[in-house]
């Protein structure tokens, strides 16, 4: 060591008072690394949590002086006769139980606020420490051999005043698709693992529609008119509740918080109340048209319902019940070609972008006075095309996937997995993610906008992209086929 710095420690021992703490004074424990705080998770795991409310009588310590004239005290929670101790286990990690320990606190020389809070294990001194990781993982308090220069075996013992509010809980996000057309799947989408997997219909085919925001799943059987919603946090049995009946179902869609759901055929459309299980308005199909696609506003305030004649669109106001009409302009083929999307942007800009079925070209529609505010060309593979917005709208960024179809206007070149990342407020070219050989027919943006899914029609594979840096995440292989990919869903 240094001649110097060794002086310098011996005056500060010899001169400095040592700082004493108060047996009186309640303290939160505090790392000096990360800033949290020493937390009885279980008895027998001390963990680093943020300081709140829901945990805070597990946060709060007594340093109860062992003598008037060293620093050895003992760590005494608040409301119970309870103390930090180290096991006798061969792991030796933190507990607390009734029996006294006693922790050698000493303050640090260059910031006497701070401390090490000590243990002798026979010649070896050891500190208490807080692993890495962040409070979401909850990491671990231990005691470890002292290394000089080391902030996680640094602690500051400050007065524990009134506790703030407790973090909202972590919402969970997941990735669904319907498997074989019988069960309907959860996925992690980081690490790839079946969190759930819902059988909803052995043996038949089904529709099923998941919320953007929720943990309700709708689905029914294609032969039967029963339509039945299902909470996925219950795992087993499936604990089924009827919403409604409804024949020759050609749509099943729920909205993007899980209280309506909409379900459609070719002669009308109704919309249920998920939670009273309720008719709430029924929609009469015009001229014999029928309908391809819905999809509910994010604030649940529309439904827009695409038709097969590639056509007409139609937007009700679930809460006003208005209804508008949005006239596409025919094909110069004159072939009326159904809607495939409809996509609608951020809750504040009563913006929809629809695709048609063999057509590259999108439209973005001003709702509110039925006016177009952009119409553009995506690829000329895309001959299906699948939109989902991010949910900043500032840029009305949107990804978008397209596949060709079978027909003679169809591309017969090889196909590519293609994702272009839009920004519709400006003039810029899209960004451009290729994956693979198969044409991506599905995509999804998580509503955190964090991640970017996306898989071919009937594939085995989803993927997963962070969609800040469109890096890979994942790719999902399953053990089924045929999956119809639904989304991203963020449970409570």
């Amino acid at each position: 060591m240094d001649s110097g710095l060794a002086l310098s420690l011996l005056r500060f021992f010899l001169v400095t008072p040592v700082p004493r703490l108060s047996p009186t004074t309640i303290y939160k424990i505090v790392n000096a690394q990360s800033g949290s705080v020493c937390t009885v998770h279980k008895p027998q795991s001390i963990v680093g949590y943020p300081y709140n409310s829901s945990g805070v009588d597990y946060q709060k310590w007594y340093a109860v002086p062992v003598s008037s004239t060293s620093n050895a005290y003992y760590l005494k929670m608040t409301w119970v006769d309870a103390f930090l101790a180290v096991s006798g286990a061969p792991d030796e990690h933190l507990m607390v139980g009734p029996a006294k320990f006693e922790w050698e606190i000493t303050p640090e020389p260059y910031d006497p606020t701070k401390f090490k809070i000590c243990v002798k294990d026979g010649d070896e001194r050891k500190v208490l420490q807080l692993d890495h990781g962040d409070f979401t993982s909850r990491p671990q308090a231990r005691v470890v051999p002292e290394q000089w220069g080391v902030p996680s075996q640094v602690w500051r013992f400050e007065e524990a005043g009134p506790a703030p509010p407790s973090p909202p809980p972590r919402a969970t996000t997941l990735v669904a698709a319907i498997a074989d057309h019988q069960s309907v799947n959860f996925w992690d989408p980081e690490s790839g693992r079946l969190v759930h997997s819902v059988a909803v219909s052995p043996g038949s085919k089904i529709l099923a529609a998941v919320p953007r925001n929720g943990a309700t799943i709708a689905f029914v059987n294609k032969h039967a008119w029963n339509i039945f919603v299902h909470d996925i946090r219950t795992l087993t049995p499936l604990n089924r509740r009827r919403v409604g009946t409804f024949a020759n179902q050609d749509i099943l869609q729920l909205s993007p918080d899980g209280s309506r759901l909409v379900a459609a055929n070719s002669e009308r459309a109704t919309v249920y109340n998920v939670k009273s299980s309720t008719e709430e308005m029924t929609i009469q199909s015009a001229n014999g048209m029928i309908a391809r696609v819905a999809r509910f506003k994010g604030d649940n305030s529309w439904l827009a319902i695409g038709y097969d004649d590639g056509v007409t669109i139609k937007v009700w106001g679930l809460r006003t019940c208005a209804e508008r009409t949005l006239i596409m302009d025919p094909r110069p083929s004159g072939m009326g070609m159904p809607f495939v999307c409809l996509a609608w942007a951020p809750p504040s800009t009563d913006a929809l972008l629809v695709s048609r079925l063999f057509d590259p070209t999108l439209v973005l529609w001003n709702t509110l006075d039925g006016t177009r505010m952009r119409t553009f060309f995506t690829h000329h593979s895309f001959q299906r095309t699948c939109m989902s917005f991010f949910p900043d709208d500032h840029h009305l960024e949107v990804a978008i996937v397209g596949a060709p179809e079978p027909s003679p206007q169809a591309c017969h070149e090889l196909e590519q997995g293609i994702i272009q990342i839009w920004s519709l407020s400006g003039d810029q070219q899209p960004v451009t993610i290729t994956v693979g050989n198969e044409a991506f027919t599905f995509v999804d943006v998580s509503p955190d906008g964090s991640m970017i899914t996306a898989s071919p029609r009937d594939s085995r594979t989803m993927h997963v992209w962070n969609a800040q840096t469109l890096q890979p995440i994942n790719t999902i292989s399953t053990d089924v086929g045929g999956l119809h990919h639904l989304g991203f869903v963020q449970l409570p």
